[in-house]
């Protein structure tokens, strides 16, 4: 036997297409549990061990023996697969920072809405009458020409109340709006 396993070495070290798949028949199953004991997906650990395989095909190295062959490949599928755990840590370390951070900033700009709608709705309350009204009906999402219906005005005067209206909220509010324009970046 021990004939027939140099036999063979020498042979897969040349590039013998029956010598690489009596390697491919002898560790492709072994090598892939193995993978898979690690990464826990079937498909990643076959890459990994058809990687492994192919890249010792093309670059036909040597081995003494059988057993040090063994040792080589088992060594290369840990690696590659410590190598695949590491990028997933690391992977979702940064997703959980980006989730974190995506979170962190959403709460903040929900905060930073909720208070300018309430502080928005406290400013148009405080406004004269037919201002009052027309942004409160422009708040119900109601546009110039049905404000100026159900209020009996001309368009152009719900657009001349809306001007001067929004003169004094911008006052009443500058210093929220400037705050919200910073942090909603």
């Amino acid at each position: 036997m021990l004939v027939n396993e140099q036999i063979w070495l020498q042979e897969l070290g040349k590039g013998e297409d029956n010598a690489y798949r009596e390697l491919f028949r002898l560790f492709y199953a072994r090598l892939g549990n193995l993978a898979f004991h690690f990464v826990e997906e079937r498909a990643v650990a076959e890459d990994i061990v058809q990687d492994i395989l192919y890249e010792l095909w093309t670059k036909k190295l040597h081995f003494e023996n059988f057993i040090s062959l063994k040792v080589y490949l088992y060594r290369m599928v840990r690696s590659r697969c410590l190598d695949i755990l590491k990028h997933r840590k690391v992977e979702k370390k940064y997703f959980q920072e980006l989730r974190h951070k995506e979170d962190s900033e959403f709460f903040l700009h929900q905060f930073l809405e909720d208070e300018l709608y309430i502080l928005l709705k406290k400013a148009i309350s405080s406004l004269p009458c037919p201002l009052r009204r027309i942004f409160e009906l422009v708040l119900d999402g109601c546009d110039n020409t049905e404000i100026a219906g159900m209020l009996h005005l001309s368009v152009d005067a719900v657009k001349s109340h809306k001007k001067r209206g929004k003169k004094i909220l911008q006052e009443k509010l500058k210093g929220f709006i400037l705050l919200y324009a910073l942090f909603s970046r």
